[in-house]
């Protein structure tokens, strides 16, 4: 037997394969590393999520609402706002006569559509209702969490607003304002009462 020849049953390494079981470490760390640098920029990068997002929108809108008429928008005004969208086809309206209706279109919030309204309130202060599919398990620990029945609302702030949400049948509803968080609450429940 040639001296260079593999002993008997085991067959000749080839470079490939040295080379994969000589790396393995190096692979290994390279997966930790890789995890630990997305883990590092999770934390420092935080992207926004739902409450972030309905708070943004609320701001946006009221920046530009300086400028809006106070006048009410009627039901008629309220579906071509909407279109056509099937989504937004049971759309709630604030039975409460102190708030007008003053804008009303199909919107995103982060990657869902949504049915959104803004109304102006007592005080002229506003009010945008949003309407989207999706569930609680979505949202990030709230600062507070109230109970009426079956429903649970949890409360967010920043930014100078609040918002208020709750999830019923895999719809998901939020009322932004700028109002003390308990009047908002206030107003939530009242939404799910009707």
């Amino acid at each position: 037997m040639s001296e260079h020849s593999a002993p008997a049953g085991r067959e000749p390494s080839t470079p490939a394969t040295r080379w994969t079981k000589r790396d393995r470490p190096i692979l290994a760390y390279c997966a930790m590393l890789f995890a630990a640098v997305a883990l590092v920029l999770n934390y420092f990068i935080k992207f926004p999520g739902f409450p972030e997002e309905a708070v943004a929108s609320f701001l946006a809108f009221r920046a530009e609402a300086r400028s809006l008429r106070s006048g009410a928008a009627s039901t008629a005004q309220l579906q071509p706002g909407f279109g056509a969208d099937s989504a937004c086809s049971s759309v709630l309206v604030l039975e409460d006569a102190s708030f007008t209706l003053v804008n009303a279109r199909v919107a995103r919030i982060l990657n869902r559509r949504s049915c959104w309204q803004a109304y102006r309130g007592p005080g002229s202060r506003l009010v945008v209702f949003q309407e989207y599919p999706g569930n609680r398990r979505e949202l990030p620990e709230p600062k507070e969490i109230h109970q009426q029945r079956e429903v649970r609302f949890y409360v967010y702030s920043g930014q100078d607003a609040r918002a208020v949400f709750w999830e019923r049948a895999g719809t998901c509803w939020v009322l932004v304002s700028d109002t003390p968080a308990e009047e908002l609450l206030k107003l939530a429940r009242k939404c799910i009462d009707e």
